[in-house]
């Protein structure tokens, strides 16, 4: 009797997690009998010279056994192979046809495009993976943010901040999810943003995104642990998270301060860095700032923490701290971790995710 009161107790969490009102209420629940640990497999040492280097790797998409990263000094997409080896560099820099000045980020599709934000041109641009370039577009609406991009069925998904709510008094009150295709039409906005910026006046404005097998996506806001999941027709489905060690922000960090003053707030919070749904799991990474990073202009010397979930929400004991930032999930399972940033001596472990339980 005590087995099936738990089941119809689980089912009841897992699915019908609305309140008399209709609303959906937050959700936390621990599979206490199960656990995840990292795996290293080997290492990927990336092969440059004085023709062909990288920067600063700011962000990665794995894609069709190849690595694309964005280089955050030369603002191209430089392609590896998975030894090493720079093959090629997209995009040259400049304000010209086909010319970039600053990557905000970028997605590699299905169908063998790469779509990145110009925020240096203000534009999006289109390459395919060989370099050829076919095209850019400017949003046909005025939006904030878009540091987040993911591509899905020729749609791309941005984050942004609705500017009539650019302002901390209003801020909670913007949608953090735009989907446009691929002329800059406005078709969606989604996801208002999380309970926290209602709470406090806060200076976080960026959310990360990616999709499960089933068109799900799942959306997880700077300045929370929480992550939203909605379906394919921008409904949401429920919204759950837990804590952890996720350091949670407990006060106003007030728009407008000086940049010291600022930093010595937002340095006792973590914050989310990315999200990754591959397969029956959820890679959520959040990190805890250093002011290492901010000295040296690089993510790379925060300390990220990655947790996992199931797709309906429950949380798999985790709060691993990582060896480096992931950089990416590829469809296999397989997590990229930037473990050494010394030029010439860059590497990235590969590492499976094992979990263990009933």
């Amino acid at each position: 009797m005590r087995l099936f009161i738990f089941i119809l107790i689980f089912l009841m969490c897992s699915c019908g997690s609305k309140n008399a009102e209709g609303k959906v209420e937050y959700y936390d629940f621990v599979l206490k009998d199960k656990s995840a640990n990292l795996i290293r497999l080997n290492e990927i040492k990336i092969k440059e010279n004085n023709e062909k280097f990288i920067g600063e790797i700011m962000y990665v998409k794995i894609k069709n056994g190849k690595m694309f990263i964005s280089d955050r000094i030369k603002n191209v997409i430089a392609v590896l192979n998975m030894m090493g080896e720079i093959e090629k560099v997209i995009g040259k820099n400049g304000r010209g046809s086909g010319e970039i000045l600053e990557i905000s980020n970028f997605d590699v599709g299905d169908n063998g495009m790469i779509y990145l934000y110009d925020m240096g041109n203000r534009r999006f641009s289109i390459f395919d993976t060989g370099g050829i370039f076919w095209g850019s577009f400017n949003l046909n609406v005025n939006l904030y943010g878009l540091t987040h991009i993911r591509v899905k069925q020729n749609k791309l998904y941005i984050d942004v901040v609705e500017p009539q709510y650019l302002n901390p008094s209003e801020i909670y009150k913007s949608n953090r999810v735009a989907v446009i295709d691929t002329t800059g039409n406005l078709l969606v906005l989604f996801c208002k943003s999380d309970e926290i910026f209602k709470k406090f006046k806060l200076r976080y404005f960026n959310a990360a995104f990616d999709f499960d097998k089933f068109g799900n996506i799942y959306i997880a806001q700077s300045g929370t642990f929480r992550i939203y999941k909605f379906d394919g027709e921008y409904k949401l489905v429920k919204y759950f998270g837990h804590l952890g060690q996720f350091k949670l922000v407990d006060q106003d960090i007030p728009w407008g301060l000086p940049l010291h003053k600022t930093l010595e707030l937002v340095l006792r919070y973590s914050d989310t860095w990315s999200i990754h749904v591959r397969d029956s799991l959820i890679y959520y990474q959040f990190s805890n700032l250093t002011m290492e990073s901010f000295e040296k202009r690089n993510p790379f010397y925060h300390r990220y923490y990655l947790k996992v979930y199931d797709l309906d929400g429950n949380y798999i004991p985790s709060d691993i701290e990582l060896p480096g930032r992931i950089l990416d999930v590829d469809e296999d399972g397989n997590i990229y971790i930037y473990e050494n940033n010394e030029p010439g001596k860059r590497r990235i472990g590969v590492y499976r995710l094992r979990i263990r339980g009933n």
